[in-house]
């Protein structure tokens, strides 16, 4: 008994600790080269945002997002997706299924994809609610922070990659979203 508490701290610590040693925060990227939109009312239908040029989802990136919802929904729901009407082959995707969070990254060129997920509670309703999904290329590692506390991490195993040309939008759900960006990471 004592060993597997131990245990459990031992990774707690280490999963709440940054490289310096000190508590770990979500990265932020500075200056968004893919995009920054404030204020989006999901209840009215789709919205679609611009992806600026530069932006390469090979290199490290952050994506960004506070979201206000008042229930869970039976349908996923996402609050960002890459993608075109071929099924799948979505580069990044954020999404609400249920009472869950998921990050998902994507090879679009073989359809090859990985999610992360967090569990949501209840205490989500009617507030705001931090959602950072960070790719770190070098390391290889797929992040999804709530509030500030990291979620879930995993080694990457795949490289996110549109094959061609797609819209990146954010789809109708009953909620808010107070802002979302997505850059490369400095």
């Amino acid at each position: 008994m004592k060993t597997a508490v131990l245990w459990v701290v031992m990774v707690s610590v280490l999963h709440g600790l940054g490289r310096s040693g000190t508590a770990a925060e979500p990265p932020v990227a500075r200056k968004p080269n893919g995009f920054r939109v404030r204020s989006i009312d999901c209840r009215q239908g789709q919205y679609q945002l611009i992806l600026g040029p530069r932006f390469d989802s090979r290199k490290s990136w952050v994506l960004n997002c506070d979201f206000a919802i008042s229930a869970f929904e039976d349908e996923q729901r996402c609050l960002f997706i890459w993608s075109d009407p071929r099924p799948g082959r979505d580069p990044i995707v954020l999404r609400l299924v249920g009472a869950r969070l998921d990050g998902m990254i994507c090879d679009a060129r073989t359809n090859e994809t990985q999610t992360i997920s967090a569990p949501l509670g209840k205490d989500v309703f009617g507030r705001w609610v931090k959602a950072v999904l960070c790719y770190d290329a070098q390391k290889k590692v797929l992040e999804l922070w709530l509030d500030g506390a990291l979620a879930a991490m995993e080694k990457a195993t795949l490289v996110p990659i549109a094959d061609r040309p797609m819209p990146t939008y954010c789809e109708r759900f009953e909620g808010r979203i107070r802002e979302i960006s997505l850059g490369n990471a400095p």
